[in-house]
């Protein structure tokens, strides 16, 4: 498998919300297309640090309030 890896500073805000688009828009791609390699993507979010936020902390506020727009 393929994998796009999404990063930021501590994974509860940019990278997950990049990481939901990345997955919807590879479903929508392989959904409209007859290439078998799109259903061979791992979509993954990941940090560059645990100093901002412990591992396993929920999504931001702001995140979570952001991405219900879309």
């Amino acid at each position: 498998a393929r994998r796009i890896i999404f990063v930021c500073t501590s994974n509860t805000c940019r990278s997950p919300m990049a990481e939901a688009f990345g997955r919807q828009f590879i479903s929508e791609l392989a959904g409209e297309s007859r290439d078998d390699r799109l259903n061979h993507f791992q979509v993954i979010s990941r940090s560059i640090s645990e100093d901002y936020e412990p591992v396993g902390s929920p999504a931001s506020t702001e995140g979570v309030v952001s991405n219900h727009y879309f």
